[in-house]
């Protein structure tokens, strides 16, 4: 779908293919506004006994991503609090496909910037 591609997917690709498929179920579709509506109040205190800490973590949002906008990543970035939070020019909902050289580079210098485990 155009959303998650942008305005001249290759429609032949594997992945396009099977994303499409994936994303067009009403299921799935469900699943996400749901998910979108629950996003603040999500805790992990239904799965564990006390607070866990989270791993370092890096996130990427495709500035022109039409599926969960700019402003739905910034709210998610408050609520989790990554170490890092890349906005990635041009990019949309899978911009680690459309921008993997930019998104690449960024992995890498997260994961040299500190001693990981």
């Amino acid at each position: 779908p155009k959303q998650l591609f942008g305005e001249n997917p290759d429609t032949t690709s594997e992945v396009y293919l099977k994303l499409s498929e994936i994303y067009l179920t009403e299921k799935q579709k469900r699943s996400r506004i749901k998910l979108l509506h629950q996003i603040e109040t999500f805790t992990t205190d239904f799965f564990f006994d006390k607070k866990i800490t989270l791993p370092r973590i890096l996130m990427f949002w495709g500035d022109q991503n039409k599926v969960v906008g700019l402003d739905e990543g910034l709210r998610l970035k408050e609520l989790i609090e990554p170490e890092q939070f890349c906005i990635i020019r041009n990019g949309g909902h899978l911009s680690m496909y459309e921008k993997g050289e930019v998104v690449n580079k960024k992995i890498e210098e997260f994961l040299s910037s500190k001693h990981v485990i």
